[in-house]
């Protein structure tokens, strides 16, 4: 047969010009529904709430905190806080000296006011005629109204005088103003304890008396006084300084 080719198929095949493959189109709904598949797979769980457990403000509260600091910080931190202790202590001791100077203000001017109740004399008319007069008495003695230094019974005020009265202390404290009497003393200046009140309190009056409590004399020794009580307090350590210290008359009977 004229004509043919006598080339074997697959080598004309083999020869042929290739052109561009295609693969076989896909669904667009079956890309869709892999894609999906695939997002369903990859995502998390979903666990559903536990009705049990804390809610989050609380485990928030509870959570643990940690950090570090530096020695040096943590030990200026301490040092800080021992300093605060020592301010508070200090303000507290200073707020209960003041306290306790306004209440020994406030008893003198108390006692100062029952002055001329006690100048007047009895109204003998008052008492009724079924009350005997001149009660024995039953207990002991009573307590001498004035007492000096180391005990001594007598009073060395002279009645009309002014005396500066530095301190009244309780009864608890009348050691501390046995130790004042003797510093006093030792500084030159003559002192005396005297019990008040029945004997349930002391005060601590420095001697001699002046006629004129704003005489010079007075004056300078008024600030004698003061400057005696900075040194008791700081290096005696005595509860006060007679920075407040005031000047009476000396009444007999009265105080």
């Amino acid at each position: 047969m004229q004509g043919k080719d006598p080339t074997p198929l697959f080598e004309i095949i083999h020869k042929a010009p290739r052109g561009p493959r295609r693969g076989v189109r896909v669904p667009e709904w079956i890309r869709r529904a892999d894609e999906m598949e695939r997002q369903v797979e990859t995502a998390e769980p979903t666990v559903p709430p536990d009705p049990s457990a804390p809610p989050a403000w609380r485990s928030w509260w509870s959570r643990p905190i940690r950090f570090r600091l530096q020695s040096g910080v943590l030990a200026l931190a301490g040092t800080a806080m021992l300093a605060l202790v020592v301010v508070a202590f200090l303000i507290g001791m200073r707020f209960q000296e003041r306290l306790i100077r306004q209440e020994q203000i406030e008893y003198v001017a108390i006692d100062q006011t029952l002055d001329p109740v006690r100048e007047k004399p009895a109204n003998r008319a008052l008492i009724p005629t079924s009350v005997e007069r001149n009660l024995p008495v039953t207990g002991g003695a009573a307590p001498p109204r004035g007492a000096g230094a180391a005990g001594d019974p007598a009073d060395p005020r002279e009645p009309g005088l002014n005396y500066f009265r530095l301190v009244t202390l309780p009864d608890s404290a009348v050691g501390e103003g046995q130790k004042a009497v003797s510093f006093l003393q030792s500084q030159g200046v003559d002192a005396v304890l005297i019990p008040v009140n029945n004997g349930r309190s002391y005060k601590l009056i420095a001697l001699p008396g002046f006629t004129r409590i704003g005489s010079p004399e007075a004056k300078k020794f008024e600030d004698r006084l003061k400057s005696l009580g900075r040194l008791w307090k700081s290096g005696h350590r005595g509860s006060s300084d007679w920075n407040d210290l005031l000047a009476e008359k000396y009444k007999p009977g009265v105080n």
